[in-house]
């Protein structure tokens, strides 16, 4: 028959090992927050960086379309200066391209 053996450990060992759990558990939780603050400033950091990307994006959009826009409007100055200048050949001109489109398009 055999006898079991039963080992009791005294006390002071438990608690000694109930407090090193619990502190090991203290430092995991205080690193986790550190990396959530950490996380959430790098995520700040980086909204406020796609926000002034988003910026000098529209300006540089804003800058075309007033630069194309100030082209169109010198052209279409030069072209009414051109039909004033002369209106006679202006109107064959249209009229001309008028009937080629239209037959491009007819395909007569």
């Amino acid at each position: 028959m055999t006898t079991a053996t039963h080992t009791t450990e005294p006390k002071h060992n438990t608690s000694t090992n109930e407090a090193s759990t619990t502190s090991r558990a203290a430092g995991h939780i205080q690193h986790l927050k550190d990396d959530v603050s950490t996380l959430k400033s790098d995520l700040s950091d980086a909204a406020a960086d796609a926000t002034q990307v988003a910026h000098q994006k529209a300006q540089q959009a804003l800058d075309v379309a007033k630069s194309g826009s100030d082209r169109a409007k010198d052209a279409h100055e030069k072209v009414c200066k051109t039909v004033s200048k002369h209106p006679t050949a202006s109107v064959l001109l249209a009229l001309g391209a008028g009937l080629l489109v239209g037959r491009a398009i007819g395909g007569r």
